[in-house]
Protein backbone atom coordinates (compact mmCIF):
# COMPACT_ATOMS: atom_id res chain seq x y z
CA UNK A 1 0.00 0.00 0.00
CA UNK A 2 0.84 3.65 -0.75
CA UNK A 3 1.65 6.28 1.55
CA UNK A 4 -1.52 7.78 1.07
CA UNK A 5 -3.39 4.85 1.62
CA UNK A 6 -1.79 3.83 4.81
CA UNK A 7 -2.52 7.32 6.27
CA UNK A 8 -6.17 6.68 4.95
CA UNK A 9 -6.61 3.19 6.53
CA UNK A 10 -5.07 4.84 9.81
CA UNK A 11 -7.30 8.07 10.03
CA UNK A 12 -10.40 5.38 9.46
CA UNK A 13 -9.20 3.39 12.28
CA UNK A 14 -8.66 6.33 14.41
CA UNK A 15 -11.88 8.25 13.72
CA UNK A 16 -13.87 4.80 15.31
CA UNK A 17 -13.31 5.89 18.49
CA UNK A 18 -15.76 8.04 20.06
CA UNK A 19 -14.12 10.66 21.85
CA UNK A 20 -12.75 12.30 18.43
CA UNK A 21 -14.39 12.53 14.71
CA UNK A 22 -13.25 13.20 11.52
CA UNK A 23 -14.51 16.95 10.50
CA UNK A 24 -15.14 18.39 7.28
CA UNK A 25 -14.04 21.98 6.86
CA UNK A 26 -17.53 22.20 4.75
CA UNK A 27 -20.96 21.04 5.58
CA UNK A 28 -24.38 20.80 3.49
CA UNK A 29 -27.40 22.34 5.17
CA UNK A 30 -30.40 23.08 4.56
CA UNK A 31 -31.12 27.34 3.90
CA UNK A 32 -33.50 30.01 2.90
CA UNK A 33 -32.14 31.66 0.08
CA UNK A 34 -33.51 34.43 -2.26
CA UNK A 35 -33.28 33.90 -6.09
CA UNK A 36 -34.64 35.89 -9.42
CA UNK A 37 -37.47 33.92 -10.65
CA UNK A 38 -36.40 33.87 -14.21
CA UNK A 39 -40.18 33.97 -15.46
CA UNK A 40 -41.17 36.73 -13.80
CA UNK A 41 -37.74 38.43 -12.83
CA UNK A 42 -39.12 38.87 -9.58
CA UNK A 43 -37.12 37.68 -6.21
CA UNK A 44 -38.33 35.01 -4.49
CA UNK A 45 -37.44 32.61 -1.91
CA UNK A 46 -36.83 29.04 -1.37
CA UNK A 47 -34.76 26.55 0.61
CA UNK A 48 -31.77 24.98 -1.03
CA UNK A 49 -28.94 22.48 -0.02
CA UNK A 50 -25.66 24.47 0.11
CA UNK A 51 -22.08 23.83 1.55
CA UNK A 52 -21.09 26.33 4.78
CA UNK A 53 -17.74 25.98 6.85
CA UNK A 54 -18.12 24.41 9.78
CA UNK A 55 -18.38 27.53 12.74
CA UNK A 56 -15.59 27.66 14.75
CA UNK A 57 -17.42 27.49 18.08
CA UNK A 58 -18.67 24.18 17.33
CA UNK A 59 -15.71 22.49 17.27
CA UNK A 60 -14.31 24.38 20.24
CA UNK A 61 -17.16 23.86 22.65
CA UNK A 62 -18.57 20.23 21.66
CA UNK A 63 -15.58 18.25 23.96
CA UNK A 64 -14.15 16.12 21.01
CA UNK A 65 -11.17 15.61 19.45
CA UNK A 66 -10.99 16.25 15.68
CA UNK A 67 -8.88 15.17 12.65
CA UNK A 68 -8.82 17.05 9.42
CA UNK A 69 -8.81 15.30 6.52
CA UNK A 70 -9.91 17.48 3.56
CA UNK A 71 -7.92 17.21 0.11
CA UNK A 72 -4.87 19.68 -0.05
CA UNK A 73 -5.92 23.33 -0.80
CA UNK A 74 -9.32 23.36 1.04
CA UNK A 75 -8.23 25.94 4.20
CA UNK A 76 -6.94 22.75 6.71
CA UNK A 77 -3.99 25.05 7.62
CA UNK A 78 -5.76 28.19 7.88
CA UNK A 79 -8.54 26.53 9.82
CA UNK A 80 -6.37 25.73 12.63
CA UNK A 81 -4.56 29.21 12.00
CA UNK A 82 -7.61 30.80 12.54
CA UNK A 83 -8.67 28.36 15.24
CA UNK A 84 -5.38 29.47 17.14
CA UNK A 85 -5.62 33.12 16.65
CA UNK A 86 -9.30 33.20 18.12
CA UNK A 87 -8.37 31.26 21.23
CA UNK A 88 -5.44 34.01 21.34
CA UNK A 89 -8.12 36.94 21.82
CA UNK A 90 -8.44 38.21 25.01
CA UNK A 91 -12.29 38.62 24.77
CA UNK A 92 -13.04 35.00 23.03
CA UNK A 93 -15.12 32.67 24.64
CA UNK A 94 -13.30 29.45 24.90
CA UNK A 95 -11.79 28.00 27.89
CA UNK A 96 -8.37 26.91 25.70
CA UNK A 97 -4.81 28.19 25.09
CA UNK A 98 -3.75 27.48 21.77
CA UNK A 99 -0.41 25.37 21.07
CA UNK A 100 0.08 25.34 17.22
CA UNK A 101 2.96 23.21 15.83
CA UNK A 102 3.36 21.13 12.34
CA UNK A 103 4.52 17.29 12.13
CA UNK A 104 7.73 18.48 10.85
CA UNK A 105 8.50 19.63 14.45
CA UNK A 106 7.61 15.90 15.62
CA UNK A 107 9.80 14.28 13.24
CA UNK A 108 12.50 16.07 15.08
CA UNK A 109 11.81 15.32 18.59
CA UNK A 110 14.02 14.26 20.94
CA UNK A 111 12.08 11.94 23.17
CA UNK A 112 8.34 11.18 23.38
CA UNK A 113 5.27 13.38 22.46
CA UNK A 114 4.85 14.03 25.69
CA UNK A 115 8.06 15.51 26.14
CA UNK A 116 8.26 17.09 22.92
CA UNK A 117 4.34 19.10 23.92
CA UNK A 118 5.68 19.59 27.41
CA UNK A 119 8.60 21.78 26.09
CA UNK A 120 6.53 23.30 23.52
CA UNK A 121 3.75 24.70 26.18
CA UNK A 122 7.17 25.79 29.00
CA UNK A 123 8.86 27.83 25.78
CA UNK A 124 5.15 29.31 24.29
CA UNK A 125 4.00 29.80 27.93
CA UNK A 126 6.12 30.17 30.86
CA UNK A 127 7.03 33.25 31.56
CA UNK A 128 7.79 35.33 34.78
CA UNK A 129 4.41 35.15 36.13
CA UNK A 130 3.85 31.50 36.22
CA UNK A 131 2.00 29.42 33.42
CA UNK A 132 -1.53 30.22 32.64
CA UNK A 133 -1.39 26.29 31.08
CA UNK A 134 -3.80 24.31 34.02
CA UNK A 135 -1.19 21.53 35.34
CA UNK A 136 -3.45 18.83 33.71
CA UNK A 137 -3.81 20.71 30.54
CA UNK A 138 -7.04 20.78 30.34
CA UNK A 139 -7.08 24.74 29.25
CA UNK A 140 -5.20 23.26 26.02
CA UNK A 141 -6.23 23.40 22.59
CA UNK A 142 -2.87 21.62 20.67
CA UNK A 143 -3.22 22.44 17.01
CA UNK A 144 -0.94 20.01 14.42
CA UNK A 145 -0.74 20.87 11.15
CA UNK A 146 0.92 18.19 7.98
CA UNK A 147 0.08 15.22 10.02
CA UNK A 148 0.76 13.75 6.52
CA UNK A 149 4.50 14.48 6.31
CA UNK A 150 4.82 13.51 9.56
CA UNK A 151 7.89 10.08 9.24
CA UNK A 152 6.47 8.18 12.10
CA UNK A 153 2.15 9.40 11.29
CA UNK A 154 1.22 5.43 13.65
CA UNK A 155 2.90 6.51 16.89
CA UNK A 156 1.82 10.23 16.81
CA UNK A 157 -1.84 8.82 16.23
CA UNK A 158 -1.55 6.57 18.25
CA UNK A 159 0.13 8.82 21.13
CA UNK A 160 -2.44 11.31 20.73
CA UNK A 161 -5.23 9.77 20.64
CA UNK A 162 -5.71 6.15 21.17
CA UNK A 163 -3.37 5.41 24.33
CA UNK A 164 -5.26 4.96 27.84
CA UNK A 165 -2.19 6.33 28.97
CA UNK A 166 -2.51 8.64 32.22
CA UNK A 167 -1.14 11.50 29.82
CA UNK A 168 -1.10 15.20 30.87
CA UNK A 169 -2.31 15.90 27.14
CA UNK A 170 -5.04 13.52 27.52
CA UNK A 171 -7.35 16.07 29.02
CA UNK A 172 -5.93 18.87 26.41
CA UNK A 173 -8.38 19.25 23.07
CA UNK A 174 -6.60 17.94 20.00
CA UNK A 175 -7.17 19.27 16.22
CA UNK A 176 -4.90 17.06 14.24
CA UNK A 177 -4.46 17.99 10.55
CA UNK A 178 -3.64 15.63 7.87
Amino acid sequence: ANRKQEMEQLLASTIKHNYHMKLDLEQEVLKEVEVKNEKTGEKEKRKEWVWVPVPLETVLKDGKNYILVNPSGLGKTTFLTYAACALLDIDAPYPFLPLFFTCIGLNNRAGTIEDFIRRHVDSVYTGTQGSPVSGDWENLCILIDALDQARDVDDIVSSLLLHDKPLHYKKAKIILSS
